[in-house]
């Protein structure tokens, strides 16, 4: 009773980013934040390989530290 378990247990593999009741609106969600990843991802290899490079609207931290240009976001 007193030993330590040798091995991890298995966790989850979820990592929620979205919470939603609708289904229709989580999967809306899902798809933006998929589309950001990958815009994000293209900028920033092109930004890497020192090429003008334009982020995507929610990009804080490199605006704010290394000036880089972030497109302006959508009219609702």
């Amino acid at each position: 009773w007193r030993s330590c378990p040798t091995s991890r247990e298995p966790r989850r593999g979820l990592q929620p980013r979205v919470a939603a009741r609708s289904v229709w609106a989580r999967i809306e969600a899902l798809q933006r934040n998929r589309a950001f990843i990958d815009a994000y991802r293209a900028a920033r290899a092109a930004w890497l390989a020192g090429l003008d490079a334009v982020f995507p609207p929610g990009t804080y931290w490199l605006r704010r530290f290394a000036s880089v240009v972030v497109a302006e976001p959508p009219r609702p």
